[in-house]
């Protein structure tokens, strides 16, 4: 049996009448091509059954290493985001792209020993000259954000990912969109709780997406629909978490409560006590403890911020601003509402139901 000859871009280049140039160009979405020539292109190569050999093209191109600090008090929201970043890079190995991506557990009393570590890290990475970076950090202070923006003048492109963060030179910003997050949060209380007393619990008001999540849920109605609204910081520390939770549950005088903190994972075992008093709770993400409240019907739901989704989408984005340098700006993913009648849609699926995203 005579084996079928390889389609080659030359080949493509003969049928169309045109360069192999524009054939690259076609093919990479690369330099200025016209539309109506790139169609016809893309077309030619699928008649002749052409196909890219991307492992060889990779094999030709300078490596691309991407770095990435992740800082977060909340285990089980780091990993996720880490794991969606992991899919996206496993699925870009082919072309030359590997990953460092370095995880520390944020503790706020320790700002300083952390800060030093990531410094650390920013130099190794700027001394191995890595492309791209990055970063979910709760806060930057003044000297370390010099550090990275020294990063980004090194010729090193940067992301952030969850939270963003001022002041520095960063390309790319993927996250949940808070403020959709947190009116969905009040609209939902203001169904049971109207006129009532609400507990907002949150991380830190100066952490990017906290700060939305509060404006978020004072901005669904004006006035809002309740007696007051009760902001309490923890800075997603599980002790101080507690401590509130106890005040809340205890004190009588909420009947409702918003947790903007992934850190509704540690929430204590309560539930008969809140149940008895009818405490309405929404949580965020959806981890092994909040699948159970749910189950248990101790929450009324929980607004999925998708951090696996997070993570995927900035490797994708910060790959394609290295590679194509298009894609440059802010990107949100529109967080989505999960009672216990739909939490199985978010169990079995690897990506999330998930897909909108906009600016």
């Amino acid at each position: 049996m005579k084996e079928e000859k390889k389609v080659t871009v030359y080949d493509l280049a003969d049928a169309l009448g045109v360069s192999v140039g524009t054939i690259y160009r076609a093919l990479h979405n690369k330099g200025r091509i016209s539309p109506a020539t790139k169609k016809k292109v893309l077309e030619m190569a699928e008649k002749m059954n052409f196909k890219i050999n991307r492992a060889a093209q990779s094999l030709k191109r300078d490596p691309i290493i991407i770095g990435g600090i992740l800082c977060c008090p909340v285990v089980s929201y780091i990993e996720e985001v880490k794991r969606g970043m992991t899919a996206a890079f496993d699925k870009l190995s082919d072309l030359n792209v590997t990953a460092d991506i370095r995880t520390i557990i944020w503790d706020e009393q320790s700002y300083d020993e952390h800060a030093e570590v990531i410094a650390a890290i920013l130099d190794e990475f700027m001394q191995k000259k890595y492309q791209g970076l990055i970063l979910h950090l709760p806060h930057v202070k003044s000297l370390l954000c010099k550090k990275i923006n020294l990063a980004a003048q090194s010729g090193m492109t940067i992301a952030t990912v969850g939270n963003d963060l001022h002041n520095i030179e960063r390309k790319i910003y993927i996250s949940a969109d808070g403020k959709c997050a947190g009116r969905l949060a009040a609209e939902m209380l203001s169904y049971c709780c109207e006129g009532k007393r609400i507990a907002l619990l949150t991380g830190s008001r100066f952490t990017s997406i906290h700060a939305a999540n509060i404006e978020g849920f004072f901005s669904y109605t004006c006035p809002i629909p309740f007696e007051a609204v009760d902001v309490m910081e923890n800075y997603d520390n599980a002790e101080i978490f507690k401590e509130q939770m106890n005040q809340i549950i205890y004190s009588g005088r909420y009947s409702g409560v918003y947790i903007t903190s992934a850190i509704s994972i540690t929430l204590p075992q309560f539930i008969k006590d809140w149940n008895q008093i009818r405490l309405r709770i929404i949580t965020t993400d959806l981890f092994e403890e909040n699948k159970r409240l749910l189950q248990e019907r101790a929450i009324c739901a929980t607004i999925f911020q998708d951090p696996f989704r997070q993570g995927n989408c900035v490797v994708k984005k910060l790959y394609r601003y290295i590679n194509e340098n298009i894609g440059e700006g802010r990107k949100l993913i529109v967080p989505q509402i999960i009672f216990f009648s739909n939490r199985n849609l978010y169990e079995e699926s690897e990506l999330s139901p998930n897909e909108d995203i906009h600016s």
